[in-house]
């Protein structure tokens, strides 16, 4: 089919706007924009024969706006391209006056469906040029020799000198190129030729195809069938059988989970390090200091990185007392926020500061005082406790000594040390926790260990300060009859 150039085109168009003025210069009046002398190459296969080679096989010189007569948009080069030709004055509009034409009419872009393009580039009739897309093989864009069409100019015998038998045209058809003369056979010698010898078919077993149509090397076509989707006839490595190529996670952009491989299966893209896997991508909340309770020192945030909570404040250092990323003590590197050895009292007296009472006695011989007596790391006075017979039953009995109200930090962590010698007598120490209004909150006990009269350090009673504690009170009890006890070197740390 013989096509009209574009600049012919334009030609025309340009006569008929002057013999019928009323809408020249608008949308309708054109198909195409100015172009090249020759607009037959200008729009090949868009999937890449946009090339800088005529039909004729010779260079390609792609012509200018000037060459073109545009004023304003992009138009095609005549070369598979395009050309910017700039905008126009304020004011006007591109396509205003007719296709790449300043004007102050008003343009509508026409689509690929209006302009019935369906393959190539193409203008739009005002300023711009469309991608109408590609073409599915074996047709390409004006294959047929019908611009912007999909098409194909199927292979003619003499092309492919073929004297006799049938072969694929490239266009999914048959060419039938006659039989040969009497005597002679259709590939004796070669495919599609005249010979003397005879031509043994090929089979869809022999070129071990199984779907698909192919020449058969003679005069005639096998037919190989068809495939079923989602498989295709070379879909997959194999052009002659059926297959399907599979996508890959990275095609998905999927970094975890199962996602479908377009062949009816189904990909494994993973598991996520950190986080939880939504839509095929891994999403991971990392975590706060304060979520993670952390005062100090590095931690995980959960997400493959490393979150610094800072540092502590002198003397307290982070993760002293054994727990990881918090800010505490130990009686090595922080002095007692209270401590009493009994040296700066009188013998007999009780200690100053401290509430002393007994339960349960049946005479005046029960006492507790400050008492002379060789004492742990180099004193000479301890507090005695000493008790005679209880006087029937009753709640708690025993001697007890107890501190003032000691101020403390809620939340905060505290350690209580002491020594003791008990006889094998029953006796314990005591945390007792009080509101800001002294009222009582709660209790945490640590009993001594029984020895025979020889001084020792006893256990530790580590306890964290209630949320609504705002004092201490630390009780020492002697709870057998008849027994003594004698205690020295209490200290409190905050850890």
């Amino acid at each position: 089919m013989a096509r009209l150039p574009l600049d012919g085109i334009f030609l025309v168009a340009l006569c008929f706007c002057c013999v019928n003025p009323i809408g020249c210069g608008s949308e309708e009046e054109m198909a195409h924009p100015p172009g090249p002398g020759d607009a037959s190459g200008d729009q090949g296969d868009a999937s890449g024969d946009q090339g800088s080679v005529h039909e004729t096989g010779g260079p390609c010189n792609p012509r200018s706006c000037l060459d073109l007569s545009a004023q304003c948009g992009t138009v095609l080069d005549g070369c598979g391209g395009t050309v910017d030709c700039g905008s126009c004055p304020t004011g006007q509009t591109c396509g205003g006056a007719g296709p790449n034409q300043c004007g102050v009419g008003e343009c509508t872009p026409k689509t690929c469906v209006q302009l019935n393009a369906a393959c190539g580039l193409v203008s739009d009739l005002c300023g711009n040029v469309l991608s109408c897309g590609e073409c599915a093989k074996p047709e390409v864009c004006g294959g047929a020799g019908i611009e912007n069409q999909c098409g194909c100019t199927p292979i003619s015998c003499a092309s492919v000198k073929a004297e006799c038998g049938t072969l694929s045209d490239g266009c999914g058809g048959v060419a039938h190129c006659g039989s040969c003369p009497k005597g002679m056979v259709c590939g004796g010698k070669e495919q599609n030729r005249c010979g003397p010898e005879p031509c043994t078919p090929k089979t869809c077993a022999s070129i071990g195809a199984n779907c698909g149509a192919y020449a058969d090397g003679c005069d005639g076509v096998i037919d190989c069938g068809t495939c079923v989707a989602p498989q295709t006839c070379g879909g997959g490595k194999d052009p002659f059988r059926c297959g399907c190529t599979p996508t890959t996670c990275v095609s998905h952009n999927a970094e975890c989970g199962t996602v479908a491989d377009g062949c009816g299966g189904t990909l494994s893209c993973g598991t996520c390090k950190y986080g939880t896997c939504q839509g095929n991508r891994c999403v991971c909340a990392p975590v706060t200091c304060a979520s993670s309770m952390a005062e100090c020192g590095t931690i995980d945030d959960g997400c493959g990185k490393s979150l610094s909570c800072g540092s502590c404040k002198a003397p307290r250092q982070c993760g002293a007392a054994g727990v990881a990323n918090q800010c505490s003590c130990t009686p090595a590197i922080c002095p007692p926020i209270f401590a009493d050895s009994f040296e700066s009292g009188n013998m007999g007296t009780k200690p100053t500061g401290w509430q002393i009472w007994h339960n349960c006695h049946a005479d005046n011989a029960w006492f507790v005082e400050i008492a002379g007596s060789p004492a742990p790391g180099g004193g000479f006075q301890n507090l005695r406790f000493q008790t005679t017979k209880f006087s029937g039953s009753c709640s708690s009995p025993g001697a007890y000594a107890q501190t003032d109200y000691l101020p403390v930090i809620a939340g905060r962590n505290y350690q209580i040390e002491s020594w003791s010698r008990n006889w094998g007598s029953h006796s314990k120490i005591d945390a007792l926790f009080y509101s800001a209004q002294q009222e009582y909150i709660s209790m945490k006990s640590k009993d001594f260990p029984a020895d025979s009269g020889s001084y020792k350090q006893n256990p530790s009673l580590l306890v964290k300060a209630p949320a609504n504690a705002s004092f201490v009170r630390i009780r020492v009890a002697l709870q057998d009859s008849g027994a003594a006890l004698d205690f020295d070197r209490l200290e409190l740390f905050e850890e």
